[in-house]
């Protein structure tokens, strides 16, 4: 039928079992006959078919962005907007707006600038972008609290694209987040100057009480009874106890209200024992507590800084002999470890209710608050009657 049939040249396709195409073109020889051209186009149709599917996927997946896209010729008219525009600016049938050109798509967004006179410099810097071609990352303040963070790329076809992204949400949480941190921090600063102004009034009462009862403990009045004296010394060991807790109070503050910055450097820690023990003695020497420092580490260098260091160790141990009876011991050891890495100050004390594991007193978190800043841990243990606190300070070198 071909042989007889035939004019005009004709095409056709062959799907082969083994999944190959073949296109098959037919046309009249001009001597008789036919000509049959066959040509295997499998991997044509494959690419075609991968890009195709490649364009499709990427349009729905623009198209399902929660940022909105707007792509510019380089005529200034739209190529392309996916949905997200529609839904951000409320734009009814945007795939009419293709083709629309510069003036005419810009003033869509006329409703949303505060005035006139924002709409028009957003424009005109628009237009400048688009001649000088760099990208950039701003935000917009619009109409309704409305805050939009927008973009602008160049394309490599010389196109244009921009991006918008509506973070009205987030910029309130932000600023509400501001406001109340700055409230807070006007509270915190408050309450920190009421704490100073009354712990330092109470100290002068507090000096004077203690005064007077050592007066009549060392019975500098006349004789007391053996009651009498008793009460005077109770009162004398509470109000130092007091005395304590405020001088606690005044150096929490002090970490609270300034940010605590460590500047480690090598020093001797046999020198910041010395005078820790100088500074802790009299302490010992009033509450009748036995102490003794064991250290192994003459002369060697540890890195931290010595007056914050020695300030953690002076917080614990006081807080220690407030609850720990008269004749009994605090032994502090210091040891190193096998790796020669770090040095370890190991505080024993007689075990007491209120310094379990739970309980958080004012020397334990000012210590913990230095320790803290120097990234170093300190350690709580219990064994029997006895209860030892730890911790680690790196050797120098």
């Amino acid at each position: 039928e071909l042989f007889n049939n035939i004019i005009k040249p004709i095409e056709e396709f062959i799907d082969l079992p083994n999944e190959d195409t073949l296109r098959v073109r037919i046309a009249p020889y001009p001597l008789g006959g036919l000509i049959f051209v066959y040509e295997n186009i499998t991997d044509k149709l494959n690419l075609e078919r991968g890009v195709n599917t490649l364009l499709a996927v990427q349009k729905e997946t623009i198209n399902h962005l929660y940022e909105a896209l707007i792509v510019i010729e380089k005529n200034g008219k739209i190529q392309f907007l996916n949905q997200s525009m529609e839904r951000l600016f409320h734009i009814q049938n945007a795939k009419t707006l293709v083709g629309t050109p510069f003036n005419a798509w810009t003033a869509i967004f006329k409703n949303f600038f505060l005035d006139e006179k924002q709409h028009t410099n957003w424009t005109q810097y628009l237009s400048s972008l688009f001649i000088n071609r760099h990208p950039i990352n701003e935000r917009l303040f619009l109409l309704n609290d409305l805050v939009i963070n927008w973009f602008y790329t160049p394309l490599p076809d010389g196109s244009h694209m921009l991006g918008f992204l509506n973070v009205s949400e987030e910029w309130n949480n932000e600023r509400q987040l501001k406001a109340y941190s700055l409230d807070l921090e006007k509270k915190n600063t408050l309450k920190q100057n009421y704490i100073n102004q009354v712990t330092h009034e109470l100290q002068k009462p507090i000096n004077n009480i203690i005064g007077f009862s050592k007066s009549l403990t060392q019975q500098l009045f006349g004789k007391l009874n053996e009651k009498q004296l008793n009460y005077c010394q109770l009162i004398e060991t509470n109000t130092e106890n007091v005395k304590f807790l405020i001088d606690d109070v005044l150096c929490l503050i002090g970490l609270d209200q300034y940010s605590l910055t460590i500047t480690p450097h090598p020093f001797i820690l046999q020198n910041m024992l010395s005078s820790f023990r100088s500074m802790i003695e009299p302490i010992f020497q009033e509450k009748g507590v036995d102490f003794t420092i064991t250290s192994k580490a003459e002369e060697i260098k540890v890195i931290g800084s010595e007056k914050h260091l020695k300030q953690a160790l002076f917080a614990i141990v006081k807080d220690l002999t407030i609850y720990t009876p008269e004749r009994a011991s605090i032994n502090i050891n210091i040891k190193s470890d096998k790796a020669g890495k770090h040095l370890t100050i190991e505080i024993k004390a007689p075990y007491h209710k209120k310094l379990n594991a739970e309980c958080q007193t004012l020397g334990y978190t000012i210590a913990r608050r230095i320790l803290d800043a120097h990234h170093i841990k300190l350690q709580k243990q219990y064994k029997a009657d006895t209860q030892i606190l730890a911790f680690d300070i790196p050797l120098n070198g």
